[in-house]
């Protein structure tokens, strides 16, 4: 929880020096599994966040560049795959999302696992390989029909 300053309802708030590095470690594969095992699977939010097992006051300088890298790489690979989408709804009216899509932001985001599970979590290369491929069907939108059909070619 090193990284809080303060949060509210709507907004996290984090030290300006380690936001980017906080993007990447947030838009990881070690992230997702995280909340994966310990989240309802749905929801993330600042309890998942303040209880993940992060210090990034702790990383040497070197470490925090690499990430702040990464992080920006993620930031502007999110935003070249994003949508506006717009929705009528009865009771709130125009609402308009911005939608992110995640597949072409994975080898992005398995640049970043290599950097903290190797340097931050001293994770084995094996153990680096499973997470970034943990659900990796379902993240990256293969249908059951191309699932199929990939067992068939085999």
């Amino acid at each position: 929880m090193a990284w809080f300053v303060k949060y509210n309802i709507a907004k996290l708030y984090v030290d300006q020096k380690q936001r980017k590095a906080l993007m990447a470690i947030l838009n990881s594969n070690i992230f997702y599994w995280y909340w994966r095992c310990h989240g309802d699977g749905f929801h993330c939010g600042f309890k998942e966040i303040g209880r993940f097992p992060t210090k990034i006051s702790e990383m040497s300088k070197e470490e925090t560049e690499r990430l702040e890298s990464l992080g920006s790489g993620m930031s502007e690979a999110l935003m070249l795959n994003s949508a506006i989408k717009v929705r009528n709804q009865k009771k709130t009216g125009r609402i308009e999302l911005q939608t992110f899509s995640f597949p072409p932001c994975k080898p992005t985001s398995d640049l970043i696992d290599w950097e903290i599970g190797a340097t931050h979590y001293k994770l084995s290369d094996e153990k680096i390989d499973y997470v970034v491929n943990y659900d990796v069907k379902y993240r990256m939108g293969q249908s059951e029909d191309e699932d199929a059909i990939e067992n068939l070619e085999e």
